[in-house]
């Protein structure tokens, strides 16, 4: 199962080991392993968890919700109505409720989902803020 093996991918570090370490060091050494992963199994299970939980509240969110509309029958397939003989988008964005400020709340709530999902998938941080950044210069460009 892929989370049993992430799980292990994330819980299990291996010292380097050498011929020259001592025994008594060496056994240290790997009762220090055996705790560390320990603490790393329960920290993966807090991470999935988190990772799951905000998932699930933002992918039920009317929000996300609209912008699936706006993906699948504007962007992906642009779906036509015919009116008076021409062929005009179906799509009528402001029937959605979305306000410019929703897009920053997606990205808000997206923010822990990917910085979570890079830690268990591959043990590594990601920072959003130069991302977030672009964002406000994007929409204060737009807008201004």
């Amino acid at each position: 199962m892929l989370i049993t093996e992430l799980r292990k991918r994330f819980s299990e570090m291996r010292l380097p080991s050498s011929p020259e370490i001592l025994p008594n060091v060496e056994a240290l050494l790997k009762k220090m392993e055996i705790d560390e992963q320990a603490v790393r199994r329960a920290k993966f299970y807090r991470l999935y968890t988190s990772l799951l939980r905000d998932w699930i509240t933002l992918e039920n969110s009317d929000t996300l919700k609209a912008f699936k509309v706006i993906r699948d029958k504007g962007i992906a397939h642009l779906e036509l109505k015919l009116v008076d003989g021409m062929h005009i988008p179906s799509l009528n964005i402001a029937e959605l409720g979305l306000t410019w400020g929703d897009l920053q709340t997606v990205i808000n709530q997206l923010d822990p989902i990917i910085t979570n999902l890079n830690l268990v998938v591959r043990d590594t941080a990601l920072i959003l803020d130069d991302f977030k950044a672009e964002i406000d210069s994007s929409s204060y460009a737009f807008w201004v």
